[in-house]
């Protein structure tokens, strides 16, 4: 399958002048990544796994956390038992793991935003994941989704070379890179099933590519539903939910009418002027719901426009840059 056809640029930004901007992102990530650092406490989900790093083995380490972290899957926290034997066992240190996974993920975004479109959409990209906020707090976090936004966008940069690309080479690579993201974290085959339908989406006519990419992906995949067995054999049986409730919590789970923790306390807005935070502090669950709302009308406009867009072509048109 080749690549849609290049248009030129007008001003194209040099590839000298590309990287040097990329320098001083991700020098500005890894910056706001340390930022007092020093001063996190460990916080329970985080305890429940650097406790356990004295173990003798990965094996054992794995089992002593099972019964309270039991949705845990091995890679993150075989690589965290690693970092803490073999490089640095510190709670400071074993953050870096964490951010080391976050700083590498700015630079993976920018190539598949170059991928895509062209090195001013990678650039752009690149900055909004080195400022944000969420992406900073849970780099600094001894958690596994660091490395899960690393694996995401692995797996979407390979998944794009081999919409892209005839040859073999990418495909083992796409493979080991969805791996990686299930066996990092479960919810990792959303975006699995997500490239699988805009295959289908875009491919109908050609039933080949998406027939291979799917069988391909199953086989890989089936050994997590082992593991996922062995979950259900760790945890007392749990009372059926209602279908509102799945709903509300695959989607909604941090909406602050339902979740507590994410409403800002008092003590938080003390840091301003309250001419400047009252507003702000009373609005704070309607916003909150506005912006979840918003967000979820811009993946409806987005799907349309790509499905309508997808029709003739295999992937946005890329530049010459």
């Amino acid at each position: 399958m080749q690549k849609p056809r290049p248009v030129a640029d007008p001003c194209p930004l040099r590839p000298r002048t590309a990287w040097t901007l990329l320098a001083l992102i991700v020098f500005a990530g890894l910056a706001l990544r340390l930022y007092r650092l020093d001063e996190q406490s460990v916080w329970y989900d985080e305890y429940i796994s650097i406790v356990h790093v004295d173990k003798p083995d990965v094996g054992s380490y794995l089992d002593a956390q099972k019964a309270a972290n039991w949705n845990l899957v091995p890679v993150y926290y075989a690589l965290q038992y690693w970092w803490a034997n073999h490089v640095t066992g510190s709670v400071i240190g074993v953050r870096i793991l964490s951010i080391l996974f976050g700083i590498l993920a700015i630079p993976m975004l920018y190539l598949l935003g170059v991928e895509l479109y062209d090195r001013r959409a990678g650039l752009a990209a690149a900055l909004c994941l080195s400022l944000s906020y969420i992406h900073i707090y849970q780099a600094q976090e001894i958690r596994n989704y660091s490395l899960t936004m690393l694996a995401g966008l692995l797996s979407g940069f390979t998944f794009v070379k081999v919409l892209h690309e005839r040859g073999r080479f990418w495909w083992p690579l796409h493979w080991a890179a969805n791996l990686l993201l299930v066996w990092t974290h479960l919810f990792g085959a959303f975006l699995l099933l997500a490239e699988g339908l805009m295959l289908i989406a875009t491919r109908a006519r050609r039933w080949r590519m998406p027939f291979f990419w799917g069988t391909t992906n199953i086989i890989l995949m089936s050994p997590s539903l082992l593991w996922i067995r062995g979950i259900e054999n760790r945890v007392a049986p749990l009372p059926r939910s209602p279908l509102w409730a799945f709903v509300g919590n695959a989607f909604a789970d941090c909406r602050t009418v339902a979740v507590g923790m994410y409403i800002p306390e008092q003590v938080q807005w003390q840091v301003a002027p309250g001419v400047w935070t009252h507003f702000f502090e009373a609005t704070y669950r309607s916003a909150n719901d506005l912006l979840l709302l918003l967000s979820f009308a811009a993946v409806v406009y987005m799907a349309v426009v790509s499905t309508v867009s997808y029709t003739h072509l295999t992937l946005p048109t890329k530049r010459i840059v």
